[in-house]
Order: structure tokens, then C-alpha cells, then sequence
């Protein structure tokens, strides 16, 4: 993960990595973990330790549908206030979307994060086109509600769509035609 490698080698910060999903050299710790220097390393690595937990960020804790889950809230427990870095990837899913909600009502929790990372997937959990409208609805709304107590200082939406092009994404061949 760059994010918390750049946090370790460049902020000199510990960092805790949750990941239930991505096979990963960091969660089955072969990645260089505190050692101190990184310029004659090679791939990632670690100059401050790092903690690797194989743990779904989810509404709920416990094991379900055979992972491990934990909330954000417990996560963040006993932290100072601003002492968080936090980043979050997610799919469509709703792993992301029951954390996000969460938190966009938890003042306690919210003022823990300095930082609010978020590399996210919209869609992916809908049956139909209804519930799947729904539910991006419901992960814009979630996102609406913590604009109140985050700023957001980038997004990769404006070049993700200058790089989009319908030729590419439906060519003739899978159907569509201009």
C-alpha cells in the first residue's frame, strides 16, 4: 500500500493495515518492516513497523461469511484526538458504505482522523437497476454527510473521465454502435 509506506518512510509513522480480501506480500509479512533505511530496498518497504491485520472494515464485528470484521469505531478506539491517517478502498460493496455511514455520525470517532483517504467503487451490490440506483444513492448521501467535517483536496474523477471514451469502454464488437 503507497499510502502507508509514503506515512512510514516519509512521516515517520507507524502504520495498522486492515485487508480481508487482497493477497498480499504486507499481510503475510515478507515486506521489510522497520528497518530503519529503505534507499538500497527494492519493492516496498518499511521503514517504520507496520501491523498487518487480515480484518474487513464492516458495519458489525465478528466472523461472517468467513472473514473476520471489525468497525471503524472499534478501530479508532483509544485514539487521540487527530491522530488517525485513515485510508479506505472499496469496491461497490457495502463494506465501505456501512463504515462511511457510520462515521458521518460519530463526532467522537470523525475527530480522531486528521486525514481521510478514499480510493472507492460506486454500484456493484444492486440485483436490478433499482436497487442499484438505491444504493449509489445511499454512497453519495454518506459521502454528502462527512463533507461537513472533511475537505476534500483532490479527486481523480476529472482525469478518469478526460481518459474515458465510449469507443473504448463499447466497442461495435460487444454490440454498441454510434
Amino acid at each position: 500500500d503507497e499510502f502507508s509506506e509514503y506515512l512510514s518512510n516519509h512521516q515517520g509513522l507507524e502504520t495498522w493495515l486492515y485487508d480481508c480480501v487482497a493477497q498480499s506480500p504486507l499481510l503475510d509479512g515478507t515486506v521489510p518492516n522497520g528497518v530503519g533505511g529503505c534507499a538500497d530496498k527494492v519493492g516496498p518497504c518499511y521503514e517504520k513497523p507496520y501491523r498487518a491485520f487480515r480484518v474487513c472494515l464492516g458495519r458489525d464485528t465478528g466472523l461472517m461469511g468467513g472473514r473476520n470484521y471489525d468497525t471503524l469505531s472499534q478501530i479508532l478506539a483509544g485514539l487521540p484526538p487527530h491522530s488517525a491517517h485513515v485510508k479506505i478502498s472499496g469496491g461497490g460493496g457495502a463494506d465501505w458504505l456501512a463504515a462511511l455511514e457510520d462515521l458521518a455520525t460519530n463526532e467522537a470517532d470523525a475527530g480522531k482522523i486528521r486525514t481521510l483517504h478514499l480510493e472507492l467503487s460506486f454500484g456493484g451490490v444492486g440485483a436490478d437497476e433499482i436497487a442499484e440506483r438505491e444504493h449509489v444513492n445511499r454512497q453519495v448521501a454518506a459521502l454528502e454527510k462527512l463533507s461537513s467535517g472533511f475537505v476534500a483536496t483532490g479527486s481523480t474523477l476529472e482525469a478518469m473521465r478526460r481518459a474515458w471514451s465510449v469507443e473504448r469502454a463499447c466497442p461495435p464488437s460487444a454490440g454498441w454502435q454510434s
